[in-house]
């Protein structure tokens, strides 16, 4: 058996047993473990020469050479992220948060004066329907010296909220104010206003 006819025999049973056995390890694994089994499936018969040994034998160390030499190459083109591109990806990211972060506490206080406008219109809508009410059954209040008036009181069911009401006390034509806000904002305050007529 010479050199040529033991490499065209055994060439696909080599290519044939790789596919079949190795094709989930790496190329390096594979040509390793396909020694042995060369070996134990006497594809390297006991009783070929020496020198068609040890020339098969040169050719698999030499596969193996290669193999090392492309995974080595291969590891060296994988490369991941640079410091200035992760730097750079930061500072767009930062650039991207920032008018967000301050965007939140705005959006939270707007939120809450909102609905701090929107109780105190109801307690002063409420507070003068209250007072037309009472001007109605008792035009002057009598037993208050100040009449309708009264200052910063605060509302029962409505914790920081204060209204004040001003009587002008006029005689046919009573003009009753009423003033309504948030302990924590006082000049954004609600103001309606009423006249009754004495009848």
């Amino acid at each position: 058996m010479n050199i040529q006819s033991t490499k065209t025999a055994f060439l696909p049973k080599i290519k044939s047993v790789r596919q079949k056995k190795f094709h989930q390890i790496s190329p390096v694994q594979a040509l390793i473990g396909l020694t042995s089994i060369l070996r134990e499936s006497m594809i390297l018969p006991l009783q070929a020469s020496s020198s068609l040994q040890a020339h098969i034998k040169i050719e698999l160390q030499w596969g193996l050479i290669q193999e090392q030499w492309s995974l080595k190459k291969s590891l060296k083109t994988k490369t991941g992220f640079s410091f200035v591109e992760v730097l750079a990806a930061l500072v767009i990211l930062s650039a991207a948060l920032i008018p967000i972060m301050l965007w939140i506490p705005t959006s939270i206080q707007t939120k809450l004066q909102t609905e701090r406008k929107t109780i105190a219109i109801f307690l002063c809508q409420s507070k003068i329907e209250e007072l037309h009410y009472k001007i109605i059954k008792n035009f002057d209040n009598s037993g208050n010296p100040n009449g309708y008036s009264e200052t910063s009181i605060p509302f029962a069911n409505y914790q920081g909220f204060l209204y004040t009401v001003t009587d002008d006390r006029n005689a046919t034509l009573k003009t009753i104010s009423v003033k309504v806000w948030h302990i924590e904002k006082p000049q954004d305050a609600t103001i309606f206003y009423t006249q009754v007529a004495n009848r």
